[in-house]
């Protein structure tokens, strides 16, 4: 076959090749011509200026303060998983409030103005608390039911700057008190108050002392007035002389709780444990097999230095209450059941045991470097050696 065949084509395959040309001329001819022609229907955007507009603004809310927007996000998520629930921030009690998703901050500071003679009187004032985020209110407003009590109406007022301009003048002349105070020496852990407002305290002041004092308050100086809310630098000054505190209410005795006997209702008793705190040291102790010193209530969630300052000074730990493990007889799982034992632990308790014996005493723990001595001192009383 010669090179001539590969170019002799029959009638058929001469009329493919024509067509199949014909395509390909179309072909190039369209590529280069489509760009002149606008196949796109014209779109009128005006009607998507507003959408734009809120976009736009929106981008740049998040710049200028994109913390606060993570803040406010981070409260979102996380009330939208919180079943809320009514309640007045008078009387509701520190499980309460962790449940309505505050700080434990938050709750702190709550605790401290109604401790000092503070009083919520509408939902307001419970915003004006600080640390209370804007967007967590808008979540919580809604639930606040606060019980107005007879003498709310005559002693409320709203203390912001332009009330108390209105209350305290700028020449520093009460307006409140219409008569003239008469102080006279006296005890504010002993007063009573129809003694106080023989004195010509405002009724306010009179109140928060008494309710300051009802909730295990007491004053050890003078300088203690100032926790009293109500009681500003004026009265303060004109008050202090007078005050007299009795050496007898600082040596008072207080009988402590036990806290590895004490019941629910008795830790709730003590003054700073409430609902969550007595839930806790139950908790606690089950899940340590007993408290051995009080300073162990530090490690409770929550539990901060300014709380256990008050609580301390009401209970007490018995370390013979605390259940021991034999340290002679347990396995290295076993062992490894409590809190204060890692698996170094363990296994060297073991490890010596098979070779040495068994402990004579548990200060050999520290005698063969298993243990050092702050370890040692912390976890003493929940070992032994061959007890029953």
């Amino acid at each position: 076959m010669s090179w001539q065949d590969y170019w002799t084509f029959n009638r058929s395959e001469r009329r493919g090749i024509i067509v199949l040309l014909v395509f390909i001329f179309i072909f190039l001819i369209l590529s280069h011509c489509i760009d002149y022609f606008d196949w796109t229907e014209k779109e009128d955007m005006s009607k998507y200026a507003d959408f734009i507009a809120n976009f736009e603004a929106n981008i740049n809310e998040l710049d200028s303060n994109p913390d606060e927007t993570r803040l406010n996000r981070y409260i979102s998520e996380k009330y939208d998983t919180l079943q809320l629930f009514e309640f007045d921030p008078n009387t509701t009690s520190e499980a309460d409030f962790i449940e309505l998703g505050l700080t434990t901050k938050q709750i702190e500071t709550i605790t401290n103005y109604i401790d000092k003679g503070g009083r919520f009187y509408d939902p307001d004032d419970f915003r004006k608390m600080y640390g209370i985020r804007q967007k967590q209110y808008e979540y919580l407003e809604e639930y606040i039911r606060i019980e107005q009590k007879s003498t709310d109406k005559a002693n409320y007022k709203k203390h912001d700057k332009k009330h108390d301009e209105n209350v305290y003048p700028k020449n520093n002349v009460r307006a409140e008190i219409i008569h003239e105070i008469k102080p006279v020496d006296f005890d504010p852990n002993t007063i009573t108050q129809q003694e106080l407002m023989q004195m010509g305290l405002p009724d306010k002041v009179v109140e928060n002392i008494i309710n300051f004092r009802s909730k295990g308050g007491a004053f050890n100086s003078p300088d203690d007035m100032r926790k009293i809310y109500a009681v500003d630098s004026v009265l303060f000054a004109e008050l202090a002389p007078y005050v007299k505190i009795s050496v007898k209410k600082k040596e008072r005795n207080i009988a402590k709780v036990e806290l590895n006997s004490a019941t629910y209702d008795e830790l709730i008793a003590i003054r700073g444990i409430g609902k969550y705190f007595a839930t806790e040291i139950i908790k606690f102790r089950e899940k340590y097999s007993g408290i051995v010193n009080i300073d162990q209530l530090l490690e409770i969630y929550g539990m901060t230095d300014e709380k256990f300052a008050v609580i301390k000074e009401y209970v007490a730990a018995n370390p013979d209450l605390a259940k021991r493990m034999d340290i002679n007889k347990l396995t290295t799982s076993e062992l490894l059941k409590h809190p204060y034992i890692d698996y170094a632990i363990a296994s060297q308790i073991v490890a010596y045991r098979n070779k040495h014996g068994d402990f004579v005493r548990t200060e050999q723990l520290m005698e063969t470097k298993i243990l050092i001595k702050p370890v040692f001192d912390k976890i003493k009383y929940y070992l032994c050696v061959n007890c029953k």
